[in-house]
């Protein structure tokens, strides 16, 4: 009986789409979980990227989204207001067929700590979510496998991993 939560359904239609399910079709009653997307208008940047890569894996526009998000750069590339939301910018442009700025993309190449690893935020702590979603990125925008900044980032989150099998946010601490 709760309302409906705009940023839980963009995952699960991410998920859905992942899983090979026609989640645009998807109904509960009179409403398709398209149909419930389109209508958002999300405005912290963040909502703005998950909201796009939500509606490009349903097939619906996006245009109106990326123009939103590429507003959002600012001049040293970075997009919205932190490493990470550059890193999930060029994901969901990407994601909506876009091509990744190159200015976003340097800026990303920038900030790789000296260990490989990426932070949420410009020059802060690596960690190993934030690195995985910048190699996802960096991958987007077109770098190989084996180029440098991967396999530094690579190296990072296998010198994290821990004898359970596990990666800890932040290497040293428990998965």
């Amino acid at each position: 009986g709760a309302r409906s939560d705009p940023t839980l359904s963009a995952w699960v239609a991410l998920a859905l789409d992942a899983a090979g399910v026609d989640a645009a079709a998807l109904r509960r009653g009179p409403t398709t979980l398209g149909a419930y997307l389109a209508r958002q208008e999300p405005e912290l940047v963040t909502d703005i990227e998950l909201q796009l890569m939500a509606r490009a894996a349903l097939g619906l526009d996006t245009d109106a989204l990326a123009k939103a998000l590429r507003a959002e750069m600012h001049r040293s590339g970075r997009i919205g207001p932190r490493l990470n939301s550059t890193i999930w910018g060029i994901l969901a442009l990407r994601a909506a067929g876009e091509p990744a700025p190159k200015r976003a993309v340097r800026y990303l190449r920038r900030h790789q700590d000296k260990s490989g690893g990426f932070s949420f935020v410009a020059k802060g702590p690596p960690d190993t979510n934030d690195t995985a979603a910048a190699i996802q990125a960096l991958r987007a925008a077109g770098f190989r496998a084996r180029a440098k900044p991967i396999k530094r980032a690579l190296r990072f989150i296998a010198r994290a991993r821990k004898g359970t099998g596990g990666y800890p946010l932040v290497p040293g601490k428990s998965p």
